[in-house]
């Protein structure tokens, strides 16, 4: 299981966008086929990051692996929050559905 990194991240070609959360952090969003936004940071603090996270749906997906970001890519957007809903009584579906 390989580690996430930008350059990683970056081979998939997702549409990518950058953005500023606050004055020293700046990051990437990444938009899945299945439209979900997974964010990670490049620079944090004004110090560059190894980017080695995704995270997306309000913190409820968090990824560090290409092949959890393979995995997310191959499925619909029902099939993850539904994933999501499985694995946690406190996620509230309906908050999610389109």
């Amino acid at each position: 299981m390989e580690k996430l990194t930008l350059k990683i991240i970056e081979s998939f070609n997702l549409p990518k966008r950058s953005y500023k959360p606050d004055y020293d952090d700046n990051g990437y969003e990444f938009t899945l086929p299945n439209g979900i936004v997974l964010e990670g940071l490049f620079m944090c603090n004004n110090e560059p990051t190894e980017m080695d996270m995704l995270e997306g749906l309000d913190g409820w997906i968090c990824i560090e692996t290409e092949d959890e970001l393979k995995e997310l890519i191959s499925m619909t957007y029902g099939q993850v929050i539904n994933k999501i809903a499985e694995e946690h009584d406190d996620f509230h579906l309906n908050d999610y559905i389109e």
